[in-house]
């Protein structure tokens, strides 16, 4: 029903409103707006402000229908031009014209200001015009020709969204029967300059991609952004992305136009720019060696479509237990200068690195990961991430891979690290994967220690090793394994295996191993 009656072409005088009672979007005026009518059951519907169609079933849309028909067909004594649009102190306002076009007799007449939201999809399908703002004014035009111009201003809830609000202003009489004399609706019909960012604060360099919101929502002929606060534009696009290498606060100003008509908005300080002692939140930019330490202070993100680079060098140092997830994209790369790793460590322990869910192409190449108390690298949920020519070293877990845990990713590459003095209590010091088919290849993975001293393999990960050394790792199991595989058959060609305790707990597994150097011999060729 909403939809039918939310289309202006079908019923061109319909102007729904709706009164929540409760749940997560009460409407203000419920219950005065209740009392003035006499509600005691619902649904009750209030057509006009005079006449009421209460209850459901069968017959309410034919007598909604009978009701619609007959109200449209009376004459108003009023005309009315309603604006919902910024008044001179850019607030936002109803902007009303009234002219009478015949008398008005009823007394203790009001102007009415509704304002409506669609709450889909968090209220579905029948709140598409739920009340949210319900203000009134004395109306004193009662003669032909008379004529007055009215304004209501008003700020906007932070869970409001403008392209899902209408604006309604009606007469009503709030005296005997309550008719509504006449009633405008419309949507934003200005120039609102508005926009949001991925980030409003972090160190340099901050990478800031800008988004404009502006109203109209079509038509919007051109965009000047000045990020500095210099008076300068320095963008043209729509939706730029600027990055910013000083540290400092910045001015953000966005000017837009329409058929030669212009509106601006400056906010003042908008973007932070620091030093990266103090790092929180989501990240964006580049990272460079010059701010040395970044020191982050609480869990940290790059959201989805959001991208942090990671230059050689730099040295990040986390607060205790503190987590930095990628949903977006990593590239810690300093595999162009081998002598100027990029550290990942804390003096209190930290709970590593967490890809989830994030196809782009994550690089980890030339860093160095020391003291994570949960894994090192964790990765879920079908990420793409390749991790080249780093060290592991004193990482610890529990139930995880200390060094590297990958859960439901097979785009995953592990080659030439070093992974040493790793201890897991539960699992494993070195690899673990679950339903992972992730190739390993030309590590050194030494002298790690867990229940299984290198490898859990388990549920479908039928990963290829190739090239690897694997040797004294410790097994702290009664009887030590240096491999767990379940329900797996991983690959194992030109390793180097070598451990004092049997080297496969393979349950539901069937490793196979050749071409391979392996303490006490394994079936298979070379």
């Amino acid at each position: 029903m909403a939809t039918m009656w939310d289309d202006p072409a079908t019923y061109p005088y319909f102007i729904p409103l709706i009164w929540q009672g409760d749940g997560p979007n009460p409407s203000p005026g419920y219950s005065t707006r209740g009392s003035m009518y006499g509600v005691s059951g619902i649904p009750h519907c209030q057509w006009n402000g005079s006449q009421n169609y209460i209850g459901g079933g069968t017959s309410t849309l034919p007598a909604y229908i009978n009701l619609y028909n007959s109200i449209s067909n009376e004459n108003s004594p009023a005309e009315m031009t309603l604006e919902l649009n910024t008044n001179a102190q850019g607030q936002l306002a109803f902007l009303l014209d009234v002219a009478l076009t015949d008398d008005i007799t009823t007394t203790n007449n009001q102007i009415v200001y509704v304002l409506t939201h669609d709450w889909e999809p968090g209220q579905m399908p029948d709140y598409f015009a739920s009340v949210i703002l319900y203000e009134q004014e004395p109306f004193d035009l009662t003669s032909t020709g008379q004529t007055g111009s009215y304004e209501y201003a008003f700020d906007m809830a932070a869970n409001w969204d403008l392209s899902k609000m209408k604006a309604v202003a009606m007469i009503q009489t709030f005296s005997g029967n309550h008719k509504v004399h006449q009633a405008a609706i419309t949507d934003f019909t200005g120039l609102l300059p508005m926009f949001t960012s991925n980030v409003t604060e972090g160190p340099a360099s901050l990478g800031v991609q800008f988004t404009s919101n502006s109203f109209p929502i079509t038509g919007i002929d051109s965009w000047e952004w000045d990020f500095d606060g210099d008076g300068t534009f320095d963008s043209t696009s729509e939706n730029p992305y600027h990055l910013y290498d000083t540290v400092g606060t910045y001015d953000v100003t966005l000017r837009i136009g329409v058929a030669g008509e212009y509106e601006e908005t400056t906010v003042e300080d908008y973007i932070t720019v620091n030093d990266g002692s103090n790092i929180s939140g989501d990240l964006s930019g580049i990272w460079s060696s010059v701010y040395n330490p970044y020191v982050i202070t609480d869990d940290v993100e790059i959201s989805e479509f959001d991208y942090l680079m990671i230059l050689p060098g730099v040295q990040i140092n986390f607060a205790t237990d503190n987590l930095f997830t990628i949903k977006g994209q990593l590239i810690a790369d300093a595999s162009s200068n081998v002598e100027e790793p990029i550290i990942f460590t804390s003096d209190d322990g930290w709970e590593g690195l967490k890809f989830s869910n994030t196809q782009t192409d994550n690089q980890i190449k030339n860093c160095h990961f020391s003291n994570s108390n949960v894994s090192a690298i964790t990765i879920e949920n079908d990420s793409y991430v390749d991790i080249i020519g780093n060290v592991f070293t004193e990482n610890s877990s529990s139930a995880t891979g200390a060094a590297i845990d990958v859960s439901s990713s097979d785009n995953v590459f592990i080659s030439q690290n070093i992974i040493a003095n790793n201890t897991s209590s539960n699992l494993t010091g070195g690899i673990a994967c679950i339903n992972s088919s992730v190739e390993i290849s030309n590590n050194i993975i030494v002298n790690n220690s867990g229940t299984y001293g290198a490898f859990s393999l388990k549920n479908g990960s039928d990963a290829l090793l190739v090239n690897n050394t694997i040797t004294n790792n410790e097994s702290t199991n009664p009887s030590p394994y240096l491999f767990f595989i379940f329900n797996a058959m991983p690959t194992i060609k030109n390793c180097i295996l070598i451990d004092t305790g049997t080297m496969f707990f393979a349950p539901f597994g069937d490793p196979d191993v050749t071409y391979t150097c392996i303490t006490g011999g394994f079936t298979g060729e070379g």
